[in-house]
């Protein structure tokens, strides 16, 4: 089902997760400048079509309360979570920047970090909004989200690109609030543009075999993705579509953060260094014949999820 929403609409009684077979977070300065600059010529009585939301809400019924008694539904975002994860930094750098100016402008903070940033469960305990996958989800709300960041630095890219997004951010707000008397008008205006004036398409995808059709497609278009991310996503995917109890997703996150934090010590970032590391572990441990490699394609076809699934089957006859 379509739906053109507000992002109030978007977070109404969800809250988000990013599953570990998605990407990292991966806007650079280019991106989210172009974000920026579109909410800066935005007018306050128009709005801006912002892009798809897609959903899957994997446990029927899989809901947090917080503590007032509110409740939320936990849902996977499928696609968007660039857009979504970049909206959470801004608002978090809005929450912060009104925080202080007058009564009012108090009280709005702390209704945008209830909506939108977190809040707390019926134990007291933090109730975040939005979780990212397990290579970034810590650093994100421990280094990034904190009311008091920790002194941890970014140790993969994907945590890099969230640091440096918060500090583009930061540097934006700042630039656009130096006169005091301006100050709050322009930040109130600019959370109206956030929350009220984007719109997106909502698609809330029924079951896991539509969330793999959109999986095939997000991860097939473009040459954004690496190999190496396509590999690791595949697998985590894989993971969670097999009926059987097992750990791989939890030995590829294991695996990958190792990899991309090693990566990452020797300068090695790019995305051909990823994918110079992944063609060399194929041919020296799988198959030395370079003709015959043909990327993240190798991987899946040896590996593919229906051979799997039949053994389930026949496990399941048996």
């Amino acid at each position: 089902m379509d739906n053109l929403v507000s992002l109030d609409g978007l977070f109404f009684s969800r809250v988000f997760r990013i599953p570990d077979y998605q990407r990292g977070y991966s806007w650079e300065t280019r991106q989210i400048r172009e974000f920026l600059e579109d909410l800066e010529i935005l007018e306050d009585n128009r709005y801006h079509y912002t892009g798809t939301v897609v959903l899957h809400q994997t446990h029927s019924g899989s809901t947090q309360k917080d503590a007032e008694g509110n409740s939320y539904r936990l849902v996977d975002i499928v696609d968007g979570q660039q857009r979504v994860t970049t909206i959470v930094l801004l608002l978090d750098g809005i929450c912060r920047s009104l925080a202080g100016l007058s009564g009012s402008a108090d009280t709005l903070s702390g209704g945008i970090k209830k909506k939108f940033i977190a809040t707390q469960d019926m134990n007291g305990q933090p109730l975040f909004k939005l979780s990212l996958n397990e290579d970034t989800d810590h650093f994100f709300k421990k280094g990034v989200l904190a009311k008091q960041p920790g002194v941890e630095t970014p140790q993969i890219t994907s945590e890099r690109r969230l640091a440096e997004a918060k500090q583009q951010i930061t540097d934006y707000l700042r630039d656009n609030t130096r006169d005091a008397d301006t100050a709050e008008e322009w930040l109130r205006s600019l959370h109206h543009k956030v929350t009220d004036l984007m719109r997106f398409t909502l698609y809330q995808a029924e079951d896991a075999a539509e969330v793999g059709v959109i999986f095939e497609v997000m991860n097939d278009r473009g040459k954004s993705l690496t190999d190496l991310e396509k590999v690791k996503n595949y697998l985590l995917y894989a993971s969670n579509s097999l009926d059987t109890d097992n750990n791989l997703a939890r030995d590829v996150n294991a695996a990958w953060s190792k990899i991309l934090r090693r990566l990452m010590v020797a300068d090695l970032i790019s995305s051909a260094d990823e994918d110079r590391l992944l063609r060399a572990h194929w041919l020296t441990y799988h198959d030395p014949q370079s003709r015959r490699w043909q990327g993240s394609r190798s991987v899946k076809d040896e590996f593919n999820l229906r051979k799997y699934k039949d053994r389930e089957q026949r496990a399941t006859l048996l």
